[in-house]
């Protein structure tokens, strides 16, 4: 008899540096849960260079260990999905009762981290996060992008933390009930109460771990040479990967960025600090509006 592939019923959508990581390693220990490998196919974010996996049956393969009698709540975690313009149209095209996890954080935090996280990654070159929000108008057009970037969008910082707006695209499209919302500061401060949450929207047994580890802490590159060359070693990689394995890695490259990380994080001013509270308080007196809730603590 032939077996139809299995699609995924949910998805942590972003954003990036909001616990998304934490997320899906916590659930993935749940018995009823089935969590993809890697965590982050990008298959949907169709607007984007370098995608981890590009072909539907690679990225089909990635379910194909589920079983169905047991694995109720079947996923992955793309951060992409939320910053791209189509990502969630196209999953709602391909799944339409997929449900959806939106993981907020303040955008001042949530970008000082990213730069960092790509620092890591190899995917920026400007180890001062302030230099590298300063270079953003020459990315826009093409320019001082490193070799090692995965794609230009990466490095535009100032959209990334354009949460409001994101949100508000997710909102318009997505039905309410098929999307979950949770605020980085909730998920930190009450880990197992958002997680109660989290299984009672997948409809999954109240199966709950014994702890909650710190998962996927910021760390910043020893060698930023070094990183950007395993970054672009990892590039040349990944497509080859997406034929010979399906998209599953063997961990080389993040056992390497590893190697060559410390867990030192990169600090602003406090001018630096409120040059992006200001920058950002629409979008979070857009948010504000959209969640019903005070954010008065993030434009302080």
């Amino acid at each position: 008899m032939e077996k139809f592939p299995v699609k995924p019923n949910f998805f942590i959508i972003g954003a990036p540096k909001s616990g998304t990581t934490a997320l899906s390693e916590y659930l993935r220990q749940h018995p009823n849960v089935f969590f993809s490998n890697p965590k982050e196919p990008e298959y949907f974010a169709n607007d984007f260079e370098g995608r981890v996996i590009s072909k539907e049956n690679d990225y089909l393969k990635l379910f194909k260990d589920v079983e169905i009698n047991h694995h109720l709540a079947i996923g992955e975690g793309s951060v992409l999905y939320m910053f791209s313009k189509n990502a969630v149209s196209t999953i709602l095209q391909f799944q339409n009762t997929a449900k959806f996890i939106v993981m907020l954080r303040n955008p001042v935090d949530l970008v000082v981290s990213l730069h960092a996280q790509l620092l890591k990654e190899g995917n920026e070159n400007i180890y001062s996060f302030s230099e590298a929000w300063k270079a953003e108008a020459d990315r826009y057009n093409g320019k001082r992008i490193p070799i090692s970037c995965r794609d230009p969008k990466w490095l535009l910082y100032s959209e990334w933390g354009k949460l409001g707006s994101q949100l508000k695209r997710v909102i318009n499209i997505v039905p309410e009930k098929q999307l979950k919302i949770i605020l980085f500061d909730d998920f930190i401060s009450n880990t197992k109460s958002v997680f109660k949450e989290i299984l009672e929207f997948l409809k999954i047994p109240e199966v709950i771990p014994d702890k909650f580890p710190k998962i996927n802490e910021r760390r910043l590159p020893k060698n930023l040479f070094l990183q950007n060359l395993i970054a672009v070693v990892m590039r040349i990689w990944l497509p080859l990967r997406s034929k010979l394995t399906g998209g599953k890695g063997f961990g080389i490259g993040g056992f390497l960025s590893k190697l060559n990380s410390t867990n030192a994080t990169e600090k602003i001013s406090l001018e630096e600090h409120q040059m992006l509270v200001e920058f950002y308080s629409g979008e979070i007196l857009l948010l504000e509006k959209l969640l019903n809730r005070n954010l008065s603590s993030w434009r302080e």
